[in-house]
């Protein structure tokens, strides 16, 4: 008999199935550490992955077992550069085997004696010809050598093929996490403010589109109805953000996420009672079942306590102390779909002209105006950008041309005026929307080809409350409005 009909694959599909669950390093390697003590006897196990960004160095990940702290404290960060047994497992595509660490020449005697190796079995991740790092398992003093029989070494490497695939899945996880981490603001709640969703998620798309391959393609429906909510933008943001990504990589080979906004009334989690609820449905057009199968798993895992210190579960924690809730679905017929669920708040009628996410460039020579009308627009959740002229707000466009959503501008100015600049920046971004300040409104006589309406005018003096409204309505305004 062939020794790989040995292999009990059966067993190994059941292993494979667990492995999807897997939403962390630890959670992966306790599962591969269960594997291993039923099927080979061994008592200690380790994930090492290459650095993606440092390719000299291996570093540790996760490892289990009864020399857990031993091996944390002497070997997290390791040499592949000089390293004779790295070397040889980034080269290969088979087990790199050490019978006795003591005595081989390709281990590090200091390392051996510090952590007391006996035999080593390393077996390297290949996914796609792209060695990702290894999978190890072996013993330890007191233990003696125990060189592993020829079914064991196969059936360790049927199982570190099917590892694979689930490391590369958490390494990218993992960079993307990082990636949100620093595209957005993360924190703990602690700025509870109304809400639009549809601008919020319309906003959030706009920042993912610079992290998306041109395989997947994002469109948004914000529809019609109202979409308020109360929460802080620095935990809804990459949670929105996180959702999205999550439907782009359900995707079987790119396509398209459509993404909506919509109120609905339905049972609450418990059943205790219908709420109304602001849902934000991703859908990708095509979807891997098993990639489903393993975010509805991730989702439905974390609790409200929960302190793992990933992003999602972070995320989806406070969505749930929120009171909202996370829905992953995939059947035949329904394709798949990640339903993210806001509770409404009974005030976002009253609080749409004061709250906004846009960015505002505001253009005034007197600072005292100037300040009251930034803390006024950041006290509403704008991003503020001041300049005393018109030089001044020129420089600011051509350094973010992309990020101006209105200008805010008095019309007399040192230099050009308020209807001069907006002419020149409305040359570089056509679809800027434009508000002008004035205590001499009667007299006002535009310059340009443009004309000026009363909703681009705000006559001094004006209160917070009267440049919020204004403000609101002139974003919220159609593209055949703007200015």
């Amino acid at each position: 008999m062939e020794f790989a009909s040995q292999v009990d694959f059966e067993r190994l599909h059941s292993f494979a199935n667990e492995l999807q669950r897997a939403t962390s390093f630890s959670e992966l390697l306790h599962c591969i550490d269960t594997e291993v003590r039923a099927v080979l006897g061994y008592r200690q196990s380790w994930l090492v992955v290459f650095d993606p960004v440092d390719p000299t160095l291996a570093r540790l990940v996760e490892t289990v077992g009864d020399h857990t702290e031993l091996v944390l404290r002497h070997c997290t960060v390791i040499p592949t550069i000089g390293d004779r047994m790295m070397d040889e497992i980034r080269a290969s595509r088979g087990p790199v085997i050490v019978t006795d660490a003591r005595t081989d020449p390709r281990t590090n005697k200091a390392m051996v004696e510090r952590l007391g190796n006996r035999t080593i079995l390393n077996v390297p991740l290949v996914l796609t010809d792209m060695p990702l790092g290894c999978l190890g398992t072996g013993t330890f003093a007191p233990e003696e050598c125990r060189e592993p029989t020829r079914t064991e070494l196969d059936y360790l490497v049927a199982l570190a093929a099917r590892v694979a695939s689930t490391v590369e899945r958490l390494c990218r996880s993992e960079s993307r996490e990082r990636l949100l981490r620093s595209q957005f603001r993360v924190g703990p709640t602690a700025q509870v403010r109304t809400l639009d969703l549809r601008e919020l998620v319309a906003r959030t798309v706009r920042t993912l589109g610079d992290l998306l391959g041109d395989s997947v393609e994002l469109s948004v429906d914000r529809g019609e109805d109202a979409a308020f909510v109360d929460a802080d933008e620095a935990v809804i943001a990459p949670l929105i953000a996180h959702v999205a990504l999550d439907a782009c990589e359900a995707l079987s080979n790119g396509g398209r996420v459509a993404i909506t906004t919509r109120r609905v009334v339905r049972d609450a989690p418990d059943g205790s009672e219908r709420r109304s609820f602001v849902v934000v449905g991703f859908r990708p057009s095509s979807a891997d079942p098993e990639r489903v199968e393993a975010l509805r798993t991730q989702f439905e895992r974390a609790q409200p306590d929960a302190e793992d210190g990933t992003l999602a579960t972070d995320m989806s924690s406070t969505l749930r102390r929120l009171g909202g809730f996370i829905e992953v679905t995939h059947g035949p017929g329904r394709g798949a779909s990640l339903l993210v669920h806001f509770p409404t708040t009974k005030h976002g009628a009253t609080q749409r002209a004061s709250s906004g996410w846009e960015t505002v460039l505001l253009v005034e020579d007197d600072g005292a105006t100037r300040g009251f009308v930034a803390e006024a627009l950041r006290g509403c959740g704008y991003t503020v950008f001041e300049a005393a002229d018109g030089a001044q707000a020129l420089r600011i466009l051509g350094e973010f041309p992309r990020r101006i959503d209105l200008m805010v501008s008095d019309v007399v100015l040192p230099g050009i005026n308020g209807f001069e600049l907006a002419e020149q920046l409305l040359a570089v971004s056509p679809s800027l929307r434009v508000l002008f300040m004035s205590g001499y409104v009667g007299e006002l006589r535009p310059t340009g080809k443009r004309g000026v309406d009363a909703e681009r005018l705000l006559a001094k003096p004006f209160t917070a409350a009267d440049l919020a409204s204004r403000v609101r309505g002139l974003l919220d305004a159609t593209s055949d409005a703007r200015a």
